[in-house]
């Protein structure tokens, strides 16, 4: 896993007391055990820990790698890769 996809995984992990077996790339939000509204809980503690802002509009996913791509594009515009 990549730098981001790892604090993804924890903090996903231990905010929502999730196997993290269940996290793989393919993995959709209800393959993980989360819904849309857990998901912007995880972007707005994820631009917490990394200093980044991601708008809301563009939080579309449909797997996990969706999102941790999601995350590395913003890391990198910003500076903060």
């Amino acid at each position: 896993m990549t730098a981001t996809a790892d604090v993804l995984t924890q903090i996903i992990c231990e905010k929502f007391e999730i196997d993290p077996g269940k996290i793989t790339p393919k993995a959709t939000l209800e393959d993980i055990g989360i819904d849309s509204l857990d998901l912007f809980d995880v972007v707005f503690k994820v631009e917490d820990i990394l200093g980044i802002k991601v708008p809301n509009d563009d939080v579309k996913i449909s797997d996990f790698q969706d999102l941790v791509n999601l995350i590395d594009r913003y890391r990198s515009a910003q500076g903060k890769a």
